[in-house]
């Protein structure tokens, strides 16, 4: 990637760039920016959870919603960053421009130290500028925030069944994450199923079972999106799925995950709370 070259003088004591902070995969510097000594700063989440008192029982009753870790699900929080910018005012401007254009869409926010990225929509804080006393342009600060997923993306594992059948996948992250998989049918006669249960467990299957439609599957390419509850063949959402079994989340640590009539692969993102 080709680096512009800002024309302003950089004091001596500013710490160069050295990639750690990214916007959207692109080191600050390359928007002509630095992070502040504030730098990073991750906003707190608060698990809500629901009672409900009961006649005759001590204390309330836990009601929550909850995921099959038996964690609660997390609100948003929000993730700020403390930037700067110095040099020419055109460098300035330059930079304004670029992060004006990211403004209210989803963004990737990372901080190479951690293990993986915040993801949600950009807001940008009012500009602070200073002068020297000819009026001239010194240097600039705001603050950059997201209201962020309350976990991290982390890095894509993938699998391939080059034929029917199970599969461990050790899957990292601290927080259940949610798989996509594309498939073709094996048999054009027969239900598609995919499973998944806890590495060591030979009982508690968790299954997702795709009928058959009438006349068989044909040559076609399915995508199952576990996490929205979507099953496409093509273009075209599809709707045979056995109402017996569900969409399925995947926990961190070894899963074995199976198809049943068909072949394909698997990608999934790891999700990390902090």
């Amino acid at each position: 990637m080709k680096r512009r070259t800002f024309q302003g003088i950089v004091p001596k004591w500013l710490v160069r760039d050295d990639g750690r902070y990214t916007l959207n995969g692109k080191p600050l510097s390359e928007y002509g920016l630095f992070v502040s000594a504030a730098g990073m700063t991750v906003g707190e989440v608060q698990p809500a959870a629901t009672y409900r008192s009961v006649p005759g029982m001590d204390g309330d009753h836990d009601v929550s919603f909850t995921n099959r870790d038996d964690s609660l699900y997390l609100p948003r929080r929000t993730v700020s960053l403390a930037i700067g910018c110095v040099g020419l005012e055109s460098d300035f401007i330059h930079a304004q421009v670029e992060l004006a254009a990211l403004m209210g869409k989803t963004v990737q926010l990372r901080d190479n130290m951690q293990p993986g990225y915040w993801s949600g929509r950009l807001s940008i804080g009012e500009w602070e500028t200073e002068r020297n006393s000819n009026g001239c342009f010194v240097q600039a600060s705001t603050t950059l925030s997201i209201e962020a997923q309350p976990y991290m993306i982390g890095e894509t594992v993938s699998k391939t069944w080059s034929a029917a059948g199970s599969q461990t996948v050790n899957i990292p992250g601290n927080r259940q994450t949610w798989p996509v998989f594309t498939i073709t049918p094996v048999s054009a006669s027969a239900d598609i199923s995919l499973t998944c249960r806890d590495y060591g467990d030979s009982v508690n299957d968790r299954t997702l079972t795709l009928v058959k439609p009438f006349g068989g599957w044909g040559a076609v390419t399915i995508t199952v999106d576990m996490e929205h509850g979507a099953v496409t063949t093509g273009s075209n959402p599809f709707y045979g799925i056995d109402m017996t079994t569900d969409f399925w989340p995947l926990s961190p640590g070894l899963q074995n995950i199976g198809l049943t009539n068909a072949k394909g692969s698997m990608e999934v993102n790891a999700r990390w709370i902090m």
